[in-house]
């Protein structure tokens, strides 16, 4: 056992051991941090190791554990050299150590190597030492233990993140890996350390990232989930974040595994063409325009009403030649240019939409359509695109030709749009929904017993509709949550309840600048809030809070109490009730809360069903 490498950090102490051991006949070879260890084991396989624990870049536990993975290196004997190791009675056996010698005074260290040396070159070791030889000369020292709490603690905090952490040091190489970046690679953390991070893609990515990685000291760098790389045939996205210590200098890459929610996209992706076919083959006149007023709809029904091909209407602005003479806004555009207030001047019987918000309805006489006199209803609504911004409007046209003789007809007809502008609706809802599948249909819940106290209370038509709108839509903030976090079956950490509670301040940002005639964003934003102030995002108190917004926060308890969740099941009605009955005026709001305690205890109110 002649060959010896010595892996420490303090260049004192490698000059020291490397003269004490070539002093007694042996070869030895040294490197400053556990990276620079493994890349000195790629061409030289010692027979001993003596490893400090505390190191730069790749730490002496972590070393251990990587040798130890090893096959090629299953005969070298490892020998902690570390004062923190006693301090602390650390189990070097656990991650794979031989033996233990407590750093002390030179003097001792020397009697003490040369004793173990000369007793292993005597007789093989059958078993580890597993007494720390030299504890007698170490003294515990409180900011040692303080520092190993606190590397531990930062540790297990990166271990519970939901994205994949690296670090690198400056030639690249993997130097750490929580564990959600060990799940993502497929590969434990001991085998990631001293790789090159650019061999985990595939080769056609390799470039993509090195590049990346290269462009560092411009700035942070990112890959978006949009244009992923591939490695290990999932798609993820990286942020590459520059560290610099004094002369140290380390990349952090933060991993998220996106494969799921590109799937997501694809399957959005079939759903919007089927949609679209859903429209080209209704038997309802349809078209849609973008937000350049070009038609990209034109469908089957609207060619037999107009009497005019999609093939001579498909991207052009012409649809006016559907239905007028001159050319002139018709109610679509006038929802993409969002003027409104224009409807008067082309439309004598006219108003907003009873279905969509932002949507317009008119009707009147055409004297030659498709060849023919008729009365036609329009009925246009805006289309947004996930990001909330208007792209176009769909408008749709009804024959209601002699109202009167075919009343029964147009009642129908207006009770079909209905539908399938509620359908709209709670296709929404279902598309926030599918993100956390053990909430589906919590908004729809909501949204039907908000209006039901809004109701009881005795508010006004409108206000009622506005309130059961803003209950389909109030937790649409959730689409900014990562999805393991809102379908986690476990307790949630402080940082992702953190994350949750940013949803009623996110679902206002996407709802502030929608130009809603009622403060549905608000609504949104405080239906978290509390009568005491206890709530969030801002605290506000009493009056401060929409009432709209009270109701729906009552409502949003008493559904989410008495149905399943992932981290524990039903609660049942009654302790949904028992909670809103202890806390109104405190939590909630004392109105809202009898008038809720009035529907389910005096008439009948039932989840899922109304009353």
């Amino acid at each position: 056992m002649n060959k010896i490498m010595v892996v420490d950090n303090d260049t004192m102490m490698l000059e020291f051991m490397t003269e004490l051991l070539v002093n007694n006949g042996y070869q030895v070879k040294t490197a400053t941090d556990g990276l620079s260890a493994l890349e000195t084991l790629e061409t030289y396989i010692p027979d001993i190791m003596f490893v400090d624990l505390v190191m730069p870049n790749i730490s002496g536990e972590k070393l251990c554990r990587s040798i130890r993975r090893n096959p090629r290196f299953n005969g070298i004997y490892i020998i902690i050299l570390s004062a923190i190791a006693a301090e602390l009675a650390i189990d070097f056996t656990e991650f794979g150590a031989n033996a233990c010698i407590a750093k002390g005074s030179f003097d001792k260290i020397s009697e003490q190597v040369i004793d173990l040396l000369d007793s292993l070159n005597i007789k093989a070791e059958d078993d580890k030492t597993k007494k720390i030889i030299g504890i007698e000369n170490v003294r515990t020292r409180k900011i040692n233990k303080e520092l190993l709490s606190f590397r531990k603690h930062s540790e297990a905090i990166l271990n519970n993140l939901s994205e994949g952490i690296l670090e690198l040091n400056q030639n690249n190489k993997v130097i750490y890996a929580n564990h959600f970046a060990c799940l993502i690679t497929g590969i434990s953390e001991e085998e990631l350390l001293g790789l090159y991070f650019t061999e985990l893609f595939e080769d056609s990515h390799k470039r993509r990232v090195k590049e990346k990685l290269d462009l560092i000291d411009k700035g942070p760098q990112k890959i978006s989930e949009d244009l992923p790389v591939v490695l290990k045939n999932k798609m993820v996205s990286l942020s590459i974040l520059h560290v610099k210590e004094e002369d140290l200098r380390s990349v952090i890459i933060i991993l998220n595994d996106v494969t799921e929610r590109n799937k997501a996209e694809q399957a959005l992706a079939e759903q919007k063409e089927f949609s679209e076919k859903m429209i080209e083959n209704s038997a309802v006149p349809t078209f849609v325009i973008n937000s350049k007023h070009e038609v990209i709809i034109w469908n089957k029904a609207c060619e037999e009403l107009t009497g005019i091909k999609a093939a001579e209407m498909i991207g052009t602005n012409n649809h006016w030649k559907g239905f007028y003479v001159h050319k002139r806004p018709h109610v679509a555009d006038i929802v993409v240019d969002r003027t409104p207030g224009s409807m008067p001047d082309y439309y004598g019987n006219y108003k907003k939409s009873a279905f969509a918000e932002e949507g317009l309805q008119a009707e009147g006489w055409f004297a030659d359509l498709g060849g023919k006199k008729r009365y036609i209803f329009f009925d246009a609504a805006p289309i947004y695109s996930s990001k909330c911004e208007l792209v176009g409007a769909i408008e749709t046209l009804h024959d209601i030709t002699d109202r009167k003789l075919f009343e029964r007809e147009l009642k129908m007809t207006t009770d079909k749009l209905r539908k399938n502008l509620i359908g709209t609706m709670q296709t929404i809802s279902l598309t926030i929904e599918t993100r956390d599948p053990y909430t589906a249909g919590h908004q729809k819940e909501v949204s039907k017993l908000a209006r039901s106290i809004a109701q009881e209370i005795g508010l006004s038509a409108d206000t009622i509709d506005n309130i059961r709108m803003a209950g389909a839509i109030h937790d649409i903030g959730k689409m900014a949550v990562p999805a393991e976090i809102l379908s986690k079956p476990g307790k949630l950490t402080d940082i992702e309840m953190s994350l949750i509670k940013t949803h009623s301040q996110s679902g206002y940002n996407i709802l502030k600048d929608a130009e809603l005639p009622y403060p549905i964003a608000e609504i949104t934003l405080q239906h978290h809030e509390r009568m005491d102030g206890s709530g969030y995002p801002k605290g506000l108190k009493g009056d401060q809070i929409l009432l709209e917004a009270r109701i729906i926060s009552v409502a949003d308890v008493v559904e989410a109490i008495s149905s399943h969740r992932p981290y524990r099941p039903s609660l049942g009605i009654n302790i949904a009730l028992e909670e809103i009955e202890k806390n109104k005026g405190l939590f909630y709001d004392v109105q809202v809360a009898d008038a809720c305690l009035r529907l389910f205890r005096e008439k009948g109110y039932k989840m899922g069903g109304g009353s």
